[in-house]
C-alpha cells in the first residue's frame, strides 16, 4: 500500500491540497494524478511502505514532469530525490540493512531512479543500494541528520567510496558531534573538500581545538560561502584560528558563530579579518559575551564592510555604550537590510544614536530590539525610523519598558509608516487599555499589516475591545497574537464579534492564558463558523473553557477547513470536554496535525472517546480522499 501527498506551490496556498493518509494502490497513484485538474501543478509526492511497484510508481511521475519533489521512506532509510539536487541523509551505519525494498529491484531501475544528474545518496540501507548510489550519482548535497551519531565509521568508508567527489558544494554536519570530531581529523586528505561552499558545524560541541583542526582545512576551500558554527565553544582562541584560516576566502558571503563564547578577543579577531572578506553579506555573532570593548574593535571593521546586508549582535553585552559604537558604523553599510540588537542592556540613551544612524540606513527592512530596556523616549527615536525607512517591513520592539507614553508617541509615525510594514511585535511593554487605544489610531494606517503581537500587555476587556476595533482596518492581517492579555470572556467576546466579519485571511490566533469561560468560547466559536474559514492554527490554553467552551469550540472547528493546530491544555475539560472534542473531531473532515490536550484531568472514560473521535475523523479523511479520486 502507498501513501501519497500532494500540496501546491506555496503561491497557491488556498487552493491547497492534501490527499496525506490516502490509501491507494501502487499502479493507480500516477494515472490518478496524471488524469487530475492538479496534475499540471503538484509540488511534492511522498511515498511510503515501499515496494517495488511504489518505486516504479514514483518513477513514472518523475517522467510526467509533475512532482518537482519525491520523498522516499522505508523505515531505516530516506532518500530524497528533487530536481535542485539535494539530499537529505538521515543517518548512517557500517552495517548493511539486508530487509530493505530495494533489495528487490534491479540495478537499472535504481540507476534510472538516481541518475547521474540527481543527487542520491542513501546510507543505512544496503550494500547493494550504496553500490549503486556511489556509482550513479554526482554527489552535490551532503546533509546528515543527528541520528547519525553512530555512524562515524559509515560515513567516513562512504565519503572514500564516493566515485564523484569533486561534486560536492554543500557539507552539513550539524548535530553530529563524534562524526565531526572523526572527520576534522582526515578532512585534509579528501579532495572533494576543494570545491565546498557551503559548511554547518552547528552545535558539535567543537572545543578550540577542534577550530584549529578546521582552520587548517579552510584554506584549502577557495569557493566557500558559507560557514556555520551556531552553538559550540570555540572560545577567543579558536575564533582566532578560524579566522586565520579564512584570511584568503575572498568568497566568503556568511560567518556564522552564535553562540561560542568568544568574548571580546574573539570579536578582535573577526575585526581584524572582516577587511579580507569583500563579498561578506550575513555576520552573525550573537550570544558570544561581547561588550562595549569588542564593540569599539568591530565597528571599526564594519565601517569597512559596506557589503554587509544582514548584521546580528543579539544577546550580548552591548549596553548603551556598545550600541552607541556600532550606531557609528551603521550609516557606512548601504545594503544594510536585517539588524539584530535583541538582549543587550541598552536604552534610550544607546537607542538615539542607534536610531539616527537607521534613518539613514534606507534599505532597512527588518529591526529586532527586544528584550532591551526602552522607555517612553526610546519609543520616539524608533518612531522616526519608522517615518524614514520606506522599505522597513518588521519592527520588534517587544519586551521593553514602553508603556502608554511610549504607545502614544509610537503612534503618529506608526500612521506614516511605509506601507511596506508587515510585522509590528510590541509584547509585553506595560501598555493598558488606554495605551492600546493610543497604539491603535497609528496601527488603523498599516493596511498591509500580516503580523501584530501583543502579548503580555494587560488590555483587558476593555484593550481587547480597541485590537477589535483595529481589526477592519488590518485585511491583510495573517497572525494575531494576544496571549497573556488578561482579555477575560467580555474581551473574547468583542473580538469574536470583529473576527467574523474582518479577517478572513488570518491564519494564526493565540489567545492563551486570558481566563477565557464558556461565553467566550461561544463568541469566539461563532467567530470560527463565520469568519475563519484560513485559520490554521488555535491557540487557547491555559483557559478555563470547561466541558460547555469546549463544546462550543468543538462544534465550529468543522468550519475552518484549513484549521490543523488546536491548543486546549490546561481547560478543566474532564471527561465530558474530551467527548465533545471526540464528537468535533468525527465531523472535521480534513483532520489535526496537531491537538493539545494535556492538563485538563481526561481519564479512561475520555480517552476512550478520543480514540473514538480519532477513529471516525481518519474514516472521514480516507472517505474523502477516496471521493477526490473517483472525481
Amino acid at each position: 500500500m502507498t501513501m501519497l501527498s500532494c500540496t501546491f506551490p506555496s503561491e497557491q496556498r488556498s487552493k491547497k491540497v492534501a490527499l496525506a493518509s490516502s490509501v491507494l494502490k501502487p499502479e493507480g497513484v500516477a494515472p490518478a494524478v496524471a488524469q487530475s485538474s492538479m496534475a499540471s501543478t503538484v509540488a511534492r509526492a511522498s511515498i511510503s511502505a515501499l515496494t517495488p511497484a511504489s518505486i516504479g510508481t514514483l518513477f513514472q511521475l518523475f517522467q510526467l514532469n509533475q512532482v518537482k519533489e519525491a520523498v522516499l521512506n522505508s523505515g531505516t532509510s530516506s532518500i530524497k530525490c528533487a530536481d535542485y539536487m539535494d539530499v537529505d541523509v538521515e543517518s548512517v551505519t557500517e552495517s548493511a540493512v539486508t530487509t530493505s525494498p530495494f533489495d528487490l529491484l534491479p540495478d537499472q531501475l535504481l540507476a534510472q531512479i538516481f541518475p547521474s544528474e540527481h543527487v542520491a545518496i542513501g546510507l543505512q540501507v544496503n550494500k547493494k543500494l550504496r553500490s549503486v548510489l556511489l556509482n550513479h550519482a554526482e554527489l552535490v548535497t551532503f546533509r546528515i541528520a543527528a541520528s547519525a551519531q553512530g555512524g562515524g565509521a559509515g560515513v567516513i568508508k562512504t565519503i572514500e567510496n564516493l566515485r564523484h567527489p569533486s561534486a560536492v558544494v554543500t557539507l552539513s554536519l550539524a548535530g553530529n558531534s563524534s562524526l565531526t570530531h572523526s572527520l576534522l581529523q582526515t578532512f585534509n586528505a579528501y579532495e572533494w573538500c576543494s570545491k565546498v561552499k557551503q559548511l554547518d558545524i552547528s552545535q558539535t560541541n567543537l572545543k578550540p581545538h577542534h577550530a584549529e583542526q578546521l582552520a587548517g582545512l579552510l584554506p584549502h576551500l577557495q569557493l566557500l560561502a558559507s560557514l556555520t558554527l551556531r552553538g559550540n565553544e570555540v572560545g577567543a582562541r579558536g575564533a582566532a584560528a578560524l579566522c586565520s584560516g579564512l584570511a584568503s576566502s575572498t568568497k566568503l558571503q556568511t560567518f556564522d558563530i552564535h553562540g561560542n563564547n568568544i568574548g571580546n578577543l574573539g570579536a578582535k579577531s573577526i575585526a581584524a579579518a572582516l577587511p579580507t572578506w569583500p563579498s561578506l553579506t550575513e555576520l552573525d555573532l550573537g550570544w558570544n559575551k561581547i561588550s562595549s570593548a569588542g564593540a569599539l574593535q568591530l565597528a571599526r571593521a564594519l565601517a569597512q564592510t559596506p557589503s554587509i546586508t544582514s548584521l546580528s549582535l543579539a544577546e550580548n553585552a552591548l549596553k548603551d555604550e556598545g550600541v552607541a559604537l556600532i550606531a557609528g558604523a551603521l550609516p557606512r553599510l548601504p545594503s544594510l537590510k536585517q539588524l539584530n540588537l535583541r538582549w543587550n542592556q541598552f536604552g534610550d540613551e544607546g537607542a538615539l544614536p542607534l536610531c539616527k544612524a537607521l534613518v539613514r540606513c534606507a534599505n532597512l527592512e527588518a529591526l529586532n530590539v527586544n528584550e532591551n530596556l526602552l522607555a517612553c523616549a526610546g519609543a520616539g527615536f524608533l518612531g522616526e525610523v519608522l517615518k524614514a525607512s520606506r522599505a522597513l517591513q518588521q519592527l520588534s520592539a517587544g519586551w521593553n519598558h514602553l508603556g502608554d507614553e511610549g504607545a502614544q508617541a509610537l503612534a503618529p509615525a506608526l500612521a506614516l509608516a511605509a506601507p511596506s510594514l508587515a510585522s509590528v511585535d510590541l509584547r509585553a511593554n506595560y501598555l493598558s487599555p488606554a495605551g492600546m487605544a493610543q497604539l491603535g489610531l497609528g496601527l488603523r494606517h498599516c493596511s498591509g499589516l500580516r503580523e501584530l503581537r501583543l502579548s503580555g500587555n494587560k488590555l483587558g476587556a476593555e484593550g481587547s475591545a480597541h485590537v477589535a476595533a483595529l481589526l477592519p482596518a488590518l485585511p491583510a492581517l495573517t497572525e494575531l497574537e494576544l496571549r497573556l492579555t488578561e482579555a477575560g470572556d467580555a474581551g473574547a467576546a468583542a473580538l469574536g464579534a470583529a473576527l467574523q466579519q474582518h479577517c478572513g485571511a488570518l491564519t494564526v490566533l493565540n489567545l492563551s492564558g486570558n481566563q477565557i469561560g464558556t461565553c467566550g468560547a461561544q463568541a469566539l466559536a461563532r467567530a470560527l463558523q463565520l469568519g475563519l474559514g484560513s485559520l490554521e492554527s488555535l491557540n487557547l490554553g491555559s483557559n478555563a473553557l470547561g466541558p460547555e467552551g469546549a463544546a462550543a469550540i468543538s462544534g465550529a472547528v468543522h468550519a475552518s477547513v484549513q484549521l490543523r493546530e488546536l491548543e486546549l491544555c490546561w481547560n478543566m475539560l474532564g471527561d465530558e470536554g474530551a467527548g465533545h472534542v471526540a464528537a468535533g473531531l468525527a465531523g472535521f473532515p480534513n483532520g489535526l496535525q496537531r491537538l493539545n490536550l494535556a492538563w485538563n484531568n481526561i481519564e479512561a472514560r475520555g480517552a476512550a472517546l478520543l480514540a473514538q473521535g480519532l477513529a471516525l475523523s481518519e474514516q472521514q479523511q480516507q472517505r474523502g480522499a477516496a471521493g477526490k479520486k473517483g472525481a
